[in-house]
């Protein structure tokens, strides 16, 4: 069995300031991967705990500022498929660095 489970919150620091954790945690998961032998073998992939945060910044009417971090802890996280597909898992980016700006020119 594959669960996940996710906290999702949003926090107003003040008027203009909004901080935005998010957690996921996935179980166990198992694929079926080769081994030396070229034998397929039923694997174990250990739980993973995802922990993102970001913070939103409404500087005026017309500007606004998004940033965060994503896989904030820095894990080894994987794509891995279900089922016997000959494929191995694929990781996942270590950590993401997000940083949006947008500026709208009419009022």
């Amino acid at each position: 069995p594959n669960h996940k489970v996710t906290l999702n919150t949003h926090l107003k620091v003040s008027d203009k300031l909004y901080f935005n954790p998010m957690m996921m945690y996935f179980s166990k998961k198992y694929t079926y991967l080769y081994n030396n032998n070229l034998d397929l073998v039923l694997t174990e992939f250990k739980p993973e705990f995802h922990l993102n945060l970001s913070a939103y910044l409404v500087a005026n009417d017309q500007l606004k500022i998004n940033g965060g971090v994503y896989n904030l802890l820095g894990q080894n996280l994987w794509f891995i498929n279900p089922y016997n597909s000959g494929d191995n898992p694929v990781p996942e980016h270590r950590q993401e660095i997000l940083l949006q700006i947008s500026y709208r020119f009419n009022k």
